[in-house]
């Protein structure tokens, strides 16, 4: 059985760790009326933004090694919002009539998981980075013109085999960690995979031109495909990168400042020139207060 603590159950299970859950039959708070002493259990959960990791990049990126850097960076470090990640389970029923009013009995015939395409949204950056990016991705898997593999083109000096076009040598792979308010690995909510992810479109550049209008800042929301894993063990490998993270260790209250000290061509301007000044002319002006 579980240990039981105010209002908690600790699921202790070694093949896929410590799993805590609210204790809901001794807290519950909307039945006959509420029970104030157990009310931890009826917390409601908080949850915070997921955070993506990315695990795998595609290994023709191997060719132009500046490639993995920017994708790391531009998915865990710049991306203003992920849509579309959706853990689901479905169920799809099949009936059979009971009796002659067109009721119908109902049996689940398959359990499945939607087919997702996550979109993830940049603001452009400065050189248009992000749109050449996911372009220069794009042209690795098939140009445009000739509908080959740019890869092939990109490293034809190359002695080096170049291997038959693999679903990983195109995509990327990504660990989603669904922490709780505390980003302690132990009371990680769940982690998942979504594999295969390659993007589908560099979005439109954006040119235009407004009388009286504004330039603005444009945006990428770029779609991929995907195909996503989930289980026990994913759950279990989630904590074990978290654990590697650690991010609960972060203390920003410690964060380094902007500056250390007034940069040397600032020196003896501002507030610091006003203080000088006053040094130089308050002086003392009779002989009492002079000393003499």
């Amino acid at each position: 059985m579980p240990e039981q603590l105010d209002g908690l159950v600790f699921d202790y299970n070694s093949n896929i760790g410590t799993e805590i859950y609210a204790n809901i039959p001794r807290s519950g708070q909307l039945g006959l009326g509420p029970h104030i002493p157990e009310i931890d259990g009826a917390t409601p959960l908080v949850m915070p933004f997921v955070t993506p990791i990315i695990v795998h990049t595609p290994s023709m990126f191997r060719w132009l090694p500046e490639m993995d850097v920017l994708c790391k960076a531009l998915i865990e470090r710049h991306c203003k919002t992920i849509d579309g990640v959706t853990l689901q389970y479905d169920v799809d029923t099949q009936g059979t009539p009971i009796g002659y009013d067109s009721q119908q009995i109902l049996m689940p015939v398959q359990t499945k998981r939607p087919q997702i395409q996550p979109t993830f949204t940049f603001q452009e950056l400065t050189g248009n980075l992000v749109w050449n990016f996911y372009r220069t991705w794009i042209e690795l898997m098939k140009n445009a013109d000739t509908q080959a593999a740019f890869t092939a083109t990109a490293v034809h000096n190359s002695n080096e085999r170049i291997d038959p076009q693999l679903l990983s040598t195109i995509s990327m792979d990504i660990l989603w960690l669904q922490y709780d308010t505390t980003r302690r690995p132990d009371n990680l909510l769940d982690a998942w995979f979504t594999v295969g992810m390659f993007p589908l479109s560099t979005t439109d550049f954006g040119t235009r031109k407004e009388a009286g209008g504004n330039e603005g800042f444009p945006e990428r929301a770029i779609q991929f495909t995907s195909i996503l894993q989930h289980n026990k063990n994913t759950r279990w490998i989630g904590q074990e990168i978290a654990n590697i993270l650690a991010m609960h260790r972060v203390d920003y209250e410690l964060a380094v400042p902007a500056h250390e000290e007034i940069a040397s061509r600032l020196l003896d301007m501002g507030v610091q020139e006003e203080i000088n000044d006053a040094r130089r002319d308050f002086v003392p002006v009779g002989p009492v207060l002079s000393g003499e």
